[in-house]
């Protein structure tokens, strides 16, 4: 029973099916349309058995949930035991029939449910339009998916409804035409009843399946006016579908992989994005900017339609972005083409239209290719008007088909293309007037509408904005008129020459006669030309009207004969936005000035005129710019290159207005002495002088300017007003305004020379030449600066002052015969002459070496003979070396002592041994002559012959002339000093001469002179003082000049240490060189200071004695004659860190010294020392050390510690002996461990400890192992373990097994503390085996305490014998710290476990009440049990009865235990029983181990 909800009618014999169906009615049941199935058995139906029975019943229309829950089975007459139905039978929720479902969206339902009926659902339903263009037909596409089969037999009828804005009319009879597609049959046309307001109604005739797509299709029109879809919903007739379904989109927005088309494209749609594919959208018509352009082209498509005063033609591409078809009524307007002269009209003709295209005016018949044009109005300045017609076909795709345009759409995706989304394109062109002014360029406006039965739609204007920057093509662009270039080029630049001036006026339009051009020429100043019209010379542009006036300031042409041909314009320099060039071109003819000028700023102004009154300076359009345009370039076609008698012009290169640049327009050149050359051939003082002259100008000297020459500024020089000229061109010259040639005018007074140029004209780039004689003055003077000018009638008004320029050639024959062993290169320099001096005057020394004999050598030659009472002083020798640089000086000493100073009185001078050997004369053929001096000199007037004398307060020699010092010889001779013991400057000394009355105008003397320094180093001669293979200290220039004595430096000092262990000898080897040798007999010492070392900065002494007298020093090295410079034994200071040795004999400059001695090394790490080194009683500086080379880098090996701890290390075969170890036993090396003085800091760098035993009252052996960087042995520690606290040891002796790398040592005695846990023992017992970087294990054993506790945390301190040596408090490491697994804590030391019983069982013979019963009991322990510290005690026996005492016990580990500790049978226990609060006997059992049991 329960079966509901079918429509299957009562039947008393209704068909079964099934496997079972025989077994009952015979394959027929009675069926109750109420719900009830009555199986009638015609066998008996067995217990455990399964039966089948199918019965078909007919659903209802609508849903249904399954009545599984209402489902009963009752078997009549028998009962079950409640005596009611059995309810709530099972249902199969499987797919037994293969019945649809959604497996898509994961809400799958159980339709195999019993009488469970579907709510009708639609698993796809979408809608596409298959036009989004205006007025275009457009297939509605409706796609529906149900969930259930719909059957033709229920009368369905599907309903869309929506679908607003179209343009076809309602029909509900006949109807309008729909296709019927479902998934397994063709389409079949059915009739719609379609709704103008957006329904259709299809009565569907074929059955639809669940889960098979099917399809209704039908035809629209689409408005002229732009819309967006609304949303289409759908429903069904007759079935369970409670609200209306929205159709969706056929095509999402998905992200396909074509960023520009997307799958629309790949589909082969015409949309833009998912939104058109939606019936009843209609896309917003638009000028689609990047396939729409209007630009402006003359007919030769030159680029000329930006000129005014011409023709524009003007061509159109016009753009939508929807095809346009005729039912739309297409109107279009083209706005903003400002510029224009041409007049309104309804019929301009156009030209160029797009094959297929009619287009036509506003008029009311239409004429075809004619627009409207409206020049001015409001709003509508510069308009076209027209109409899209054709009468054939709709104009759908209007551009090249195999062309993608892209339309730059805005909705959807960035950018789509013309061809697959629907586009019109059309081009046209027509003709306009432009102004005769410049045009900016317009922003022009395509816009239009197109009109349908329901209204108009704006086709989205379109503004085409200007380019940037503006371009000939640019729609009524026109330049403004521009002057854009001047060149201008002359014939001559010469004063006073006729000039003939060609011009190119560039324009950036084209010059047109109707336009009256005039071009102004202003600035043309510099002329001789009077007021008046100037002839224009027209052998180019024959165009040009040739007429022209000149106010003597400004040159105005009119231009005006014709239009300007097209051929001037230079196409090369048109770049699409850049100006073309039109060229003018003229010349016309002037008369140079005599004044020099710079070419003036000559700028043309240009206009076109109203009218043509000739000149006039204000027109109808002013051209840019207003100031005029200046020259900047050289005329194309320049003049020829001549004067007006036609020479050539001289290109003069040192003015840049050579040929190749032609110079600007009135540039006149400067007048100039382009080669002015002046010499002489005695330089003398008081001399006769003969001056010769060579002179050439920069351009011919017209002969109406009057020229002449001036030479200017022959200083010092005497001679009478009329000079008389020789050589080859002196007949070129004449006095001033006089006729006789070969002459020239002097004046004394400003010590100048006038030449007068003869009739016969002065050529430009030739040379004239002449000589001349004057007299030299008697003192000295460098050669004066002479100049020459030319002068234009005898005015100084064209011409540059030049400087002359000297003879400076090396012709020592050009000079007089006394001159010219001495000749020096400008000796021929017009007018120089020497004074009274001494052409040679040398000085220099012999050694420069501290308190060596010196011997000074002085060298002079005199240009003027002197004889008493001339004197010579020699001074400077007392100047202060500070006040030339601040540097140190010392004190001059005397000859003799070191002590004595110099005194006031006779100084011997003695011969020169170089002085009769002759220097050779390089410089002239003429040789030297040369002798020795000393015995020409007194020490006072008529005094001591080859005597000097000195002034020690002037620190000056006076050598008085005793015979004659003659002019132009060598004399030389010496004296001697002892240079002082420390280093100090040179001295610059200085010679003069007094009181010569020889041979002179007037007295005369020698000024006071800077003795040159003689650097004689190739006479200087070192050895032995300095190692000879060391050549830097040999003679070296500079050595020689005087009183410069070397300052003693030490070169070298370097320094190295044998070993940075703490407490370790330490052998300091010191190695220097010094500058200059060190004198013995001045009691030098070596002081080595600085030798302590650094912690933290502060420096600290070493170990060992504070003070020795006796420190072992040992010298190596150097050369076998050159050792023992140093006493066997030195001074050591450990407080104040410093060791002095003692000179024991000169030693050689360039020598290295090496020493060493032995230090000790203190305890603890420090960082280098600063080391230096002083040599005292001379003035050596102060030396820092550097760090002597061992030939490693100064890395010491093995001392550098070591690396880092690995995690186990085995020294035995068992996994017990597993110990934390280095990763190497080898000791790293010392980087700068050579480096004086550095020690390493001494440190534990592992520190390990583990057990051997974890249980109580048990020994275990404790092994310690310490690992140092060091070699801990040197400082002898004692070391004291800690933390052994709380053992069962105690205290007393421990013998200690030292294991040095696995290797078992000699036991030590160890002070064990007891119960404080100290273990104290002296590696000095173990003798020298604590090496760096060593496993150094300290194994003794303990005793563990009986109760449980963690394992102790040790520590060791090391304490050494050496005075600071400690290391306190390393924690050691413990194995559960260190190794990662289950029992490493069982090995930390002293570690005692926790005792338990891992086996604890007992049972028993009898539960009867009173009876005997033996209780057995099973136990196992997991630590020892000795006999002096556990016993076992088994409680809790309630109740049980036996006598106290002991008891017996059996069973195989009887033996094992005993009644009490002292007991000697075994196999016996201690009973024992109390009465608890409750009165209950709690008896217990106690046994003690009879020896040690076993874990």
């Amino acid at each position: 029973a329960g079966l509901t909800g079918t429509t299957t009618a009562s039947n008393q014999q209704h068909v079964i099916a099934g496997a079972s169906s025989g077994m009952f009615g015979g394959g027929y049941a009675d069926w109750d349309m109420a719900g009830k199935l009555i199986l009638t058995p015609t066998e008996t139906v067995l217990a455990q058995a399964s039966y089948e029975v199918k019965v078909d019943l007919a659903n209802r229309a609508t849903e249904q949930s399954t009545v599984r829950d209402t489902v009963t089975i009752d078997v009549s007459p028998l009962k079950f035991t409640t005596g009611q139905f059995t309810t709530g039978v099972s249902s199969f929720t499987g797919d037994l029939y293969g019945i649809w479902n959604d497996n898509s969206t994961g809400t799958r339902d159980h339709p195999a449910e019993v009488l469970y009926i579907r709510a009708l659902k639609w698993h796809n339903a979408t809608a596409m339009g298959s036009s989004p263009f205006p007025c275009d037909t457009s297939t509605v596409t409706v796609q529906l998916t149900p969930n259930i089969d719909m059957l033709p037999a229920c009368s369905p009828s599907v309903t869309i409804r929506g679908l607003v804005g179209t343009e076809t009319a309602t029909s509900y009879s006949p109807g309008l035409s729909v296709m019927e597609e479902t998934h397994f049959d063709p389409s079949e046309q059915t009739v719609g009843r379609w709704y103008q307001e957006g329904t259709m109604v299809v009565d569907i005739q074929k059955t639809w399946k669940a889960g098979q797509m099917n399809k209704l299709m039908w035809a629209v029109a689409n408005p002229a006016k732009t819309q967006g879809s609304t949303t289409l919903t759908v429903e069904v007739s007759n079935f369970t579908n409670p609200n209306p379904t929205a159709l969706g989109y056929v095509w999402p927005n998905d992200n396909a992989t074509d960023a520009i088309r997307g799958s629309l494209f790949d589909a082969g749609f015409p949309y833009l994005d998912y939104l058109e594919t939606y019936p009843g959208f209609v896309r917003e018509p638009k000028v689609v900017p990047s396939i729409s352009w209007v630009k402006q082209l003359d007919v030769h498509n030159d680029y000329q339609g930006s000129f005014p005063c011409r023709d524009n033609k003007i061509t159109v591409v016009f753009a939508t972005n929807t095809p346009l078809y005729r039912s739309c009524n297409a109107r279009f307007t083209i706005s903003g083409l400002t510029g224009s002269t041409t007049a309104s009209q309804p019929d301009m003709t156009v030209t160029d239209i797009t094959s297929g295209i009619v287009l036509t005016n506003s008029s009311a018949i239409g004429l075809t290719d004619q627009i409207d044009w409206m020049q001015s109005g409001t709003n509508a300045g510069g308009r076209w008007y027209f109409e899209l017609h054709n009468t054939s076909s709709d104009l759908v795709g209007k551009m090249n088909a195999d062309t993608l345009y892209d339309l730059g759409v805005t909705q959807g995706r960035s950018h789509q293309l013309g061809s697959d989304t629907g586009f019109n394109r059309f081009s046209f062109t027509a003709t306009l007037r432009s102004q005769a002014a410049g045009n900016d360029a317009p922003t022009v406006r395509l816009e239009g509408y197109i009109t349908s039965a329901s209204g108009h739609q704006h086709i989205l204007p379109w503004d085409q904005a200007p380019s940037s920057p503006w371009n000939d093509t640019d729609p009524m662009y026109l330049r403004t008129p521009e002057v854009t270039a001047v060149s201008m080029s002359q014939s001559s630049p010469y004063p006073c020459d006729t000039n003939v001036m060609h011009i190119d006026v560039q324009t950036n339009v084209r010059l047109y006669q109707a336009c009256s051009p005039t071009f102004h020429i202003h600035n043309l100043v510099g002329t001789q030309n009077m007021a008046g019209p100037i002839a224009i010379d027209r052998p180019v542009d024959t165009y040009v009207n040739g007429t022209s006036d000149f106010d003597g300031m400004t040159l105005k042409v009119n231009v005006s004969d014709a239009d300007q041909p097209a051929s001037n314009v230079d196409w090369g320099l048109f770049a699409g936005t850049a100006d073309n060039r039109y060229d003018t071109r003229f010349q016309f003819t002037v008369t140079n000035g005599m004044m020099k000028q710079a070419a003036p700023d000559i700028r043309v102004r240009a206009y076109y005129m109203a009218t043509e009154p000739a000149f006039e300076t204000v027109g109808d359009v002013f051209w840019r710019p207003t100031s005029g345009t200046p020259v900047t370039a050289a005329a194309s076609t320049p003049p020829t290159w001549q004067t007006g008698a036609g020479r050539a012009i001289y290109d003069d290169a040192t003015l840049s207005d050579i040929e190749s640049s032609r110079q600007p327009p009135l540039y006149i050149r400067e007048t100039l002495v382009q080669l002015g050359n002046i010499g002489q051939n005695n330089p003398w003082p008081g001399g006769q002088n003969t001056i010769g002259v060579t002179l050439r100008v920069n351009m011919d000297l017209i002969e109406s300017c009057v020229p002449r020459f001036a030479i200017t500024q022959l200083e010092g020089a005497c001679s009478p007003s009329t000079v008389a000229l020789s050589g080859a061109d002196a007949g070129m010259f004449t006095e001033v305004n006089a006729t006789t040639t070969s002459m020239a005018t002097w004046q004394q007074d400003k010590e100048q020379l006038y030449l007068e140029v003869t009739t016969t004209r002065i050529l430009s780039n030739t040379d004239y030449s002449f000589v001349f004689n004057v007299s030299n003055p008697v003192q000295a003077q460098v050669e004066p600066d002479v100049r020459v000018r030319v002068e234009f009638n005898m005015t100084w008004n064209n011409s540059m002052d030049t400087l002359m320029t000297h003879d400076n050639t090396n012709d020592w024959t050009a000079v007089t015969y006394d001159v010219r062993p001495y000749f020096e290169q400008g000796d021929l320099r017009a007018l120089r002459v020497y004074a009274p001096s001494f052409f040679t005057r040398t000085i220099r020394q012999s050694s420069p070496f501290p308190g060596d004999v010196n011997t000074m050598t002085v060298t002079l030659v005199s240009n003027v003979r002197m004889v008493a009472p001339a004197v010579v002083t020699i001074s400077g020798f007392n100047e202060d070396a500070d006040a030339r640089g601040g540097v140190t000086t010392y004190p001059l000493s005397q000859l003799g002592n070191a002590a004595d100073t110099y005194p006031t009185g006779s100084l011997t001078l003695m011969p020169d041994p170089d002085s009769m050997t002759c220097p050779t004369n390089t410089k002239t053929p003429k040789q030297f002559t040369c002798r020795d001096g000393h015995d020409i000199f007194t020490d006072s007037p008529n005094g001591v012959i080859s005597k000097g004398f000195f002034e020690a307060s002037r620190g000056r020699m006076l050598l008085y002339v005793g015979t004659v010092l003659t002019p132009g010889i060598r004399y030389s001779f010496t004296f001697q000093l002892r240079n002082p013991e420390c280093g100090r400057q040179q001295v610059s000394p200085c010679v003069r001469a007094s009181r010569i009355l020889e041979n002179t105008c007037e007295p005369a003397f020698v000024t006071r002179s800077l003795m040159r320094l003689d650097d004689g180093t190739s006479k200087l001669d070192y050895l032995p003082q300095v190692n000879e293979s060391y050549t830097s200290l040999l003679p070296a220039d500079g050595d020689a000049v005087p009183l410069k004595v070397r300052s003693p430096m030490i070169q070298s000092f370097q320094v190295a240490q044998s070993t940075a262990e703490p407490c370790a000898t330490n052998t300091i080897t010191v190695k220097f060189q010094t500058s200059v040798p060190i004198i013995k007999d001045l009691n030098t010492q070596v002081v080595i200071s600085g030798l302590k070392g650094k912690r933290s900065g502060v420096a600290v002494p070493m170990a060992g004695a504070a003070m020795r007298n006796d420190v072992a020093i040992t010298e190596s090295g150097g050369y076998i004659d050159t050792l023992d410079v140093l006493e066997s034994t030195g001074v050591w200071d450990r407080d104040a860190g410093t060791l002095t040795v003692n000179i024991t004999k000169d030693t050689e400059a360039g020598t290295v010294y090496t020493f060493t001695f032995d230090l000790e090394n203190p305890s603890l790490g420090q960082e280098c020392a600063d080391v230096k080194m002083d040599i005292v009683n001379m003035c050596f500086p102060q030396k820092d050390m550097a760090l002597l080379s061992n030939g490693n880098g100064g890395t010491i090996s093995g001392e550098g510690g070591c690396d880092a701890t690995a995690s186990t290390w085995s020294i035995g075969g068992g996994t017990n002996d597993k110990m934390a170890a280095l990763s190497s036993n080898t000791p790293n090396n010392l980087p700068n461990g050579t480096c004086p003085l550095k020690v390493v800091q001494p440190q534990i760098v592992l520190s390990y400890a583990k057990q051997t035993s974890e249980y109580p009252c048990r020994p275990t052996e404790i092994r310690v192992r310490l690992s140092s960087n060091v070699d801990l042995a040197k400082c002898d520690p004692e070391i004291t373990i800690k933390g052994l606290a709380n053992t069962m040891t105690p205290a007393g002796e421990v013998t200690v097994t030292p294991v040095v790398d696995g290797v078992a040592k000699s036991t030590i005695q160890a002070n064990f503390s007891g119960m404080s846990g100290e273990l104290a023992f002296d590696w000095s017992q173990a003798g020298d085996l604590f090496g760096p970087c060593s496993h150094v294990d300290f194994a003794f054993n303990l005793k563990n305490q009986m109760t449980p506790r963690s394992g102790a945390s040790l520590t060791v301190d090391l304490k050494g014998k050496v005075a600071g040596f400690q290391i306190m408090n390393v924690a050691v490491q413990r194995p559960s710290a260190l190794f990662n697994n289950a029992s490493a804590a069982m090995d930390d030391v002293l570690n005692v476990l926790v005792p338990e019983f891992t086996v604890h069982k007992m049972g028993q013979t009898s539960p009867w009440p009173g009876a005997n019963n033996t209780l057995s009991v099973t136990l196992q322990s997991n630590v020892f049990l000795p006999n002096e510290c556990a016993s076992i005690v088994i409680s809790g026996m309630q109740e049980a009865c036996n006598p106290m005492g002991e008891l017996d016990i059996h069973g195989w580990s009887e033996m094992d235990f005993q009644a009490n500790t002292t007991a000697a049978v075994q196999g016996r226990g201690m009973w024992g029983s109390m009465t608890d609060a409750r009165g209950l006997k709690q008896a217990h059992l106690t046994l003690h181990p009879a020896t040690t049991v076993n874990p």
